[in-house]
């Protein structure tokens, strides 16, 4: 099955991160909510490093159509399916349920049980990304039940992002808080650098950088007037400016989005397009 399918009602084991959640509740409850001890913190970046970067996770959600089965008898999401995903609430506060593997999900609670779909990390970023009610998600909730909040979440999928490709993406919508203003102080190497890239891109008509504080993170903000594949350009911009963002993060945006154009009003260009 190809790796972009979303496989659903699928079996799944991930010995590597149930045996680190398993090791995790090994420890007593003083030492899980304590900060000082080193070794736990260390279990700890092994459990974040396992699902942000290897380990699919089993996650709970209705569906409007019913899967289809492909050639192999697997199933997948049938063509325009609506997915809406089930949280859970802690007291005013709504969680993504995610599972470590089939059994963990076996102890769902509940008169119905849903339909899963395998994610990756990435595409749980991006389900809190769309929905800023959500709190962030609880690993084995009926088990483990342990939660990792939205800002972290997101953070993760930035780094991740920015390391990988040198830029991050957001789904920026009503929810988001953002701020947008002038960097202070200026970034003229990052400026000079992206204004060079733009000029030996035929495609790229105007650039705009800014200032950015998103979900709570500061940053930069590059708006790009562009023709043409927007992956390409979008990483033509974030490889040149690696070595110029220290620990900060380069959003790159399209001025045709909604949050682009709002974000240039009445703002020059440090780049047009002669």
């Amino acid at each position: 099955m190809p790796e972009n399918i979303i496989k659903v009602n699928e079996k799944l084991e991930n010995p590597v991160l149930r045996g680190l959640m398993e090791k995790r509740g090994s420890y007593p409850p003083e030492v899980q909510i304590a900060t000082d001890n080193e070794e736990f913190n260390d279990l700890m970046n092994q459990i974040a490093d396992e699902f942000v970067n290897r380990a699919p996770v089993i996650v709970p959600v209705k569906l409007s159509k019913e899967p289809v089965a492909d050639e192999s008898g697997s199933l997948t999401l049938a063509k325009n399916s609506t997915v809406s995903f089930v949280l859970l609430s802690s007291g005013e506060q709504h969680f993504l349920p995610v599972f470590t593997d089939s059994e963990e999900f076996s102890k769902w609670k509940g008169d119905e049980v849903p339909v899963t779909l395998q994610m990756d990390f990435d595409r749980c970023a991006s389900v809190l990304e769309a929905n800023g009610s959500c709190a962030g998600v609880v690993i084995n909730p009926f088990s483990d039940n342990l939660l990792i909040t939205r800002p972290l979440i997101l953070r993760w999928h930035e780094h991740k992002q920015i390391a990988a490709q040198g830029h991050a993406s957001h789904v920026i919508n009503e929810h988001t808080p953002v701020e947008v203003y002038v960097p202070k102080p200026y970034p003229m190497e990052l400026s000079n650098k992206l204004c060079e890239t733009a000029k030996g891109n035929p495609a790229v008509n105007a650039i705009w950088l800014r200032g950015i504080t998103l979900n709570g993170e500061r940053g930069y903000l590059l708006v790009v007037d562009f023709e043409g594949d927007r992956n390409s350009v979008f990483s033509a911009f974030g490889d040149c400016a690696k070595p110029f963002l220290g620990e900060m993060a380069l959003n790159i945006v399209a001025l045709g989005d909604g949050f682009g154009g709002k974000a240039t009003e009445n703002v020059l260009p440090i780049y047009t397009k002669e």
